[in-house]
């Protein structure tokens, strides 16, 4: 009975060859959509940026500068911004900056770039400056002709960050992020919270420039923060830091009281319900903030985003 079926079946396909191909094609497409395991990612990923990439290679002479004959596999993804190539060399996506261990989307962002790109190969296009000071290349990250880096902004992955002279794609980058804001992407996502959306709390002065050298006259380098709303907020564990990421102030037991202001101070001291220290110490990387500019990130204990301020330098 079963020889008969398939003689039925190689019978039906002899006399229907068109046939035989549109069946073949579907069935080739459904287990392709089964063992791609990050379809759907890849489905958000190109509908998501796909239309800005004529902004991105909008001429032979830049995609001519794309590095494309080095080509590099992924070995590892560190986070949402550094990842290692079969070099064993780490690489540092260039112009964005993206969550840390512990903060929100800090998994979302290195998920995607794992689902994306591990294993795969890449291509790097360096910018003005080689490395930054740990050694890791820094690089403009290419996978199938897709900017990375603006992908990750674009998507909420990622913060645009710009490190030191290069900003190639800088203006790019800040329409990412509009973008990203509009859409609400993972860091940009609103919360049903009331100091969120009535932003109680903003910056009303800073010194970031501090006298003589800013890393020994720490308590001259200072923000101060309102709270403009008509109720108090509490704060423990909301999270204050620079465009590195590398500092990271939490802030322990304090309320903002209603109408009230604080300030946040870069040295030691002791805190009040006034006044708040970071509990640096006097030396070569004592200061916090950028005089050439930075920005200031304040996050609550969920990780939520409550304000986001940049400044330029003097």
């Amino acid at each position: 009975m079963k020889k008969m079926k398939m003689k039925n079946f190689k019978k039906w396909i002899k006399k229907n060859p068109i046939w035989s191909i549109i069946i073949g094609i579907f069935l080739l497409l459904i287990i392709m959509g089964i063992f791609n395991g990050n379809g759907k990612e890849n489905d958000d990923w190109t509908n998501g940026f796909i239309e800005h990439e004529s902004r991105i290679y909008g001429s032979k002479e830049i995609k001519n500068n794309i590095l494309g004959d080095i080509i590099n596999t992924v070995t590892r993804v560190i986070d949402g911004d550094t990842i290692e190539i079969e070099t064993g060399e780490r690489v540092r996506l260039i112009g964005i900056n993206s969550p840390e261990k512990g903060e929100k989307c800090y998994q979302e962002a290195k998920d995607f770039l794992e689902g994306l790109i591990l294993n795969k190969e890449i291509s790097l296009e360096s910018d003005v400056e080689d490395k930054d000071q740990y050694g890791r290349l820094l690089r403009y990250v290419f996978f199938e002709e897709h900017n990375l880096n603006y992908g990750m902004i674009y998507l909420g992955l990622a913060h645009k960050y710009e490190y030191g002279s290069n900003t190639k794609y800088s203006s790019l980058f800040k329409e990412a992020e509009d973008k990203a804001k509009e859409n609400e992407g993972c860091l940009w996502k609103s919360e049903e919270i009331n100091y969120i959306q009535d932003k109680c709390i903003y910056v009303t002065n800073s010194h970031f420039n501090a006298g003589g050298d800013d890393n020994y006259n720490l308590n001259d380098e200072y923000v101060i923060f309102s709270n403009k709303c008509d109720y108090s907020i509490k704060m423990n564990g909301w999270t204050i830091k620079d465009e590195t990421a590398f500092h990271i102030y939490t802030i322990p037991s304090f309320t903002s009281q209603a109408k009230s202001t604080f300030t946040l101070y870069t040295g030691i001291g002791k805190d009040t319900s006034s006044a708040l220290y970071w509990g640096r110490t006097s030396g070569d990387y004592g200061a916090i903030w950028n005089n050439n500019g930075d920005t200031l990130f304040l996050r609550d204990s969920n990780g939520n985003l409550v304000l986001s301020q940049s400044y330029s330098g003097y």
